[in-house]
């Protein structure tokens, strides 16, 4: 069954390297199925980057690697990029994104 999806905005979660803002994760729902759509913005970027539409049973995650952050899509047991390539997650950092608002936090050391 596919679902004319209504998204709204549900919360914002900003994400800090070392306490410096250095973007922002919109969390949209869609009020018809639950679908979730996210929207990425680096700090200094005017685009964004959207993070299509879920199944329920998939998790996002956001994976730091030290320098750069990024979202990253859990399906079945592998994690896939925007682009639905396979992530290799060896020496990242990671953090699930369960909630719509809040704050993301990583460190460099």
């Amino acid at each position: 069954m596919s679902c004319d999806h209504d998204f709204r905005l549900e919360g914002i979660r900003q994400v800090y390297i070392d306490d410096e803002l250095s973007g922002s994760i919109d969390f949209y729902r869609c009020i018809k199925c639950g679908a979730i759509e996210l929207a990425a913005r680096k700090a200094g970027e005017e685009t964004e980057q959207t993070y299509g539409f879920n199944r329920s049973s998939d998790k996002w995650y956001v994976v730091f690697d030290g320098e750069e952050w990024n979202i990253v899509r859990k399906v079945g047991e592998q994690f896939m990029d925007i682009d639905g390539k396979t992530v290799d997650l060896n020496g990242k950092k990671m953090i699930e994104i369960k909630d719509p608002v809040g704050e993301i936090r990583f460190y460099k050391k």
